[in-house]
């Protein structure tokens, strides 16, 4: 303390502080980029498929901050689109997302454009067997947000890097060897005009189809039920569509019998989900399809 007589009185206290939670997390991004860059992560080349712009601009500069080389997409079409371009080291993936959310281009990248680039998911719902349901399709990592940064760093130097690699789980390598359709049965036909043909009429009854044994379910009217998914099997036969086939399959002989009803929801929207994974496929192939035939 200080005092001048007409002047006033200074006092000078000193206090112990902590920094903030939030300086300490900016401390904390900084060190992990400095690390990043030490671990040989600049330059590679990252696709960010995320359709919200803050966590767009957020792990952007995360990601561009170590040196990585970063492009966005805003949903899987987008990405596939760059995909179809040109070569990434990693993806990252949102996977609720208007258009193509995560699930289907994890497997449009997997089964259809047969690429093998390590694929992180991230998502802010964090449901009961996402992570399987993620692992399953082929991604090689799940991350829940808000993630921490470090363990971000941390799965791109194992999966960029090979550090620290774990032990990839079974149910992954079991599920990745199951095709979502397969259209060698067409092929043999050698009629492009006919391949067109099925692949659009497919498209456009069985979304129709699955909605129907929902109504139906909805209504416990079982024969009917019954009825839609016996019609159902037969177009997901030739397409080979051998996961849907089976599920279609429960849902027929439950419906036939009459008993253990309430798990044909349960299988409805197993259905729905190998579906809509199995869609952006074939509409490629359909558009691939009419291609030739104009060529």
């Amino acid at each position: 303390m200080s005092s001048t007589l007409g002047e006033g009185t200074s006092f000078y206290v000193e206090l112990p502080l902590v920094l903030g939670e939030h300086v300490s997390e900016l401390q904390e991004v900084t060190v992990l980029i400095e690390e990043a860059s030490a671990h040989s992560l600049q330059g590679k080349k990252i696709l960010l498929i995320e359709d919200n712009l803050v966590n767009q601009k957020v792990t952007y500069l995360m990601l561009h901050k170590a040196g990585m080389l970063v492009d966005i997409a805003n949903h899987g079409k987008e990405a596939v689109e760059l995909l179809e371009a040109k070569s990434y080291d990693l993806i990252i993936t949102d996977l609720q997302m208007p258009h193509m959310d995560g699930f289907q281009t994890a497997a449009y990248i997997r089964n259809k454009l047969q690429l093998q680039v390590p694929i992180i998911a991230m998502t802010a719902s964090a449901l009961r067997n996402e992570k399987n349901r993620c692992l399953g399709l082929g991604m090689n990592e799940y991350l829940t947000k808000p993630f921490a940064p470090a363990s971000l760093f941390f799965h791109l130097r194992r999966l960029l890097n090979g550090e620290d690699k774990p032990a990839e789980p079974e149910v992954a390598a079991k599920e990745k060897q199951e095709e979502l359709y397969n259209l060698s049965y067409l092929a043999e036909m050698e009629d492009e005009e006919y391949t067109a043909e099925v692949l659009e009429l497919f498209l456009s009854t069985a979304p129709q189809a699955l909605d129907e044994i929902k109504d139906a379910t909805f209504r416990e009217e079982w024969s009917e039920v019954y009825k839609k998914a016996h019609s159902l099997k037969s177009s997901l036969g030739i397409l080979q569509m051998n996961q849907l086939l089976h599920t279609a399959g429960q849902i027929e002989v439950i419906a036939k019998n009459g008993t253990d009803t309430d798990s044909i929801e349960t299988l409805l929207q197993a259905a729905l989900q190998q579906y809509n994974l199995a869609r952006p496929m074939l509409e490629a192939e359909l558009e691939s399809t009419r291609k030739k035939i104009i060529l």
